[in-house]
């Protein structure tokens, strides 16, 4: 998601649409956030055509409930990894604040001491314990305003795609 990328007629590098870096700050929430749901779309999708959609259109209620059922297999898949995360990122934080380390008793490694510091709290702040991203695709509120969206993009398809054909 960091992933930069050269705009020629500005001649400088950006970061993808939904990567904020202000500072020494990145913040990854609002990737993440269409990262999960569109996971949640392409999931969802790969079952509803193994169903034969787009010919054969599922009800609204069958929708949702294949929608629902994706979005509680992702949702614990990507607990597990917070979990991981978490965990991983606090061991990366002892090794690197360990006093007792080579890397901080010598004075040539100090500026790279601090740029680990940095990712670690730009880490934290993505994928920690408190990581808006994760408050954010567990909000109740919001998943269901993302899941009625993504089923009625699903449901208006047909006839969306009827209306590209007659304009083109």
């Amino acid at each position: 998601m960091l992933h930069k990328r050269t705009v020629e007629d500005l001649g400088q590098s950006e970061y993808r649409a939904g990567v904020e870096h202000q500072d020494k700050r990145v913040d990854l929430s609002h990737e993440f956030e269409r990262q999960y749901f569109g996971d949640v779309m392409l999931f969802s999708m790969e079952k509803l055509c193994a169903n034969a959609y787009p010919e054969k259109l599922p009800d609204k209620e069958t929708l949702m409930a294949v929608l629902q059922q994706t979005e509680q297999e992702l949702s614990e898949r990507y607990y597990q990894k917070h979990k991981q995360l978490v965990s991983i990122i606090k061991q990366l934080k002892d090794i690197v604040d360990n006093q007792q380390a080579w890397w901080n008793q010598d004075s040539a490694s100090a500026e790279a001491v601090k740029h680990l510091q940095q990712f670690i709290l730009n880490m934290e702040h993505n994928f920690g314990s408190k990581a808006q991203t994760y408050q954010q695709i567990n909000n109740a509120k919001h998943k269901q305003q993302r899941m009625q969206a993504m089923c009625d993009a699903i449901l208006h398809y047909p006839k969306d795609r009827e209306h590209w054909q007659a304009i083109l």
